[in-house]
């Protein structure tokens, strides 16, 4: 990546996940102010996980209730995780560069298995098995990326995933884990989530499952614009701009 090079005059030979020898990256100025956007996503979600753990206490031990505040919680910290002002902080407290990039994706998981389990529960279909074996692919997942994390450098602090994705090999197996991963949680929930539309006793309810179904649909289209990224950089050739664009 070209705004990510390196001056090898300065910094000698590459250092893995070294804080001293990276570029940091300055995001353009965007209308939206990301921070607030962020930071405002995390405390929805994080409040809604806290009235859930403290506020029906009674339902504490009902798995369905579970998965809320666990999948809320999860949301909420990689909402938080993935605010500019608070990622570059981290950062830079643990020099270790985008470690929040990590983290962040493995709350992401973690959420999205919760949301898997939720439905099924909802659904009626909440075996140990079904809930066992999609809770063993995200744990999977989740532990290649910190494999792969710590084999591939991250030598540009930024939350860009454009700069981010470098075409190494480490670096395409690990975008590659994360939206696999995140493509067949999605789908799974579009799914379950339509059938449970349909047996909703309630139009209300119906009505809010078949929106969750649709918002599924928009985040597996946001996800194959990186996968996109992932297979020209496989292919040896530049994104178009038009992804630029989209993304």
């Amino acid at each position: 990546c070209r705004r990510g090079r390196r001056d090898s005059a300065d910094c000698g030979p590459p250092a893995h996940h070294a804080r001293s020898c990276f570029v940091e990256h300055t995001p353009p100025v965007s209308a939206i102010p990301v921070d607030a956007a962020m930071a405002t996503a995390a405390g929805i979600t994080g409040i809604g996980s806290a009235y859930k753990a403290l506020g029906l206490r009674g339902e504490r031990r009902d798995p369905a209730t579970h998965a809320v505040v666990l999948g809320l919680a999860g949301l909420a910290a990689s909402s938080l995780l993935f605010t500019p002002s608070f990622y570059r902080f981290i950062d830079g407290r643990l020099r270790v560069t985008n470690l929040c990039e990590l983290l962040g994706h493995g709350f992401v998981l973690a959420a999205g298995w919760n949301g898997q389990r939720l439905l099924l529960h909802l659904t009626g279909r909440a075996t140990p098995r079904r809930v066992r074996w999609r809770g063993v692919v995200a744990a999977s997942a989740i532990v290649g990326l910190v494999v792969f994390f710590a084999l591939a450098p991250r030598l540009v602090e930024t939350t860009d995933f454009t700069i981010l994705i470098s075409g190494q090999w480490a670096d395409t197996c690990y975008w590659m884990a994360l939206v696999g991963c995140v493509m067949f949680q999605l789908g799974d929930i579009a799914r379950l989530a339509w059938r449970c539309a349909r047996l909703a006793p309630k139009e209300w309810v119906g009505l809010g499952l078949g929106i969750v179904t649709v918002g599924c649909g928009v985040g597996i289209a946001a996800f194959a614009d990186p996968l996109s990224y992932v297979v020209f950089r496989l292919a040896g050739s530049s994104p178009p701009q038009v992804l630029d664009a989209v993304g």
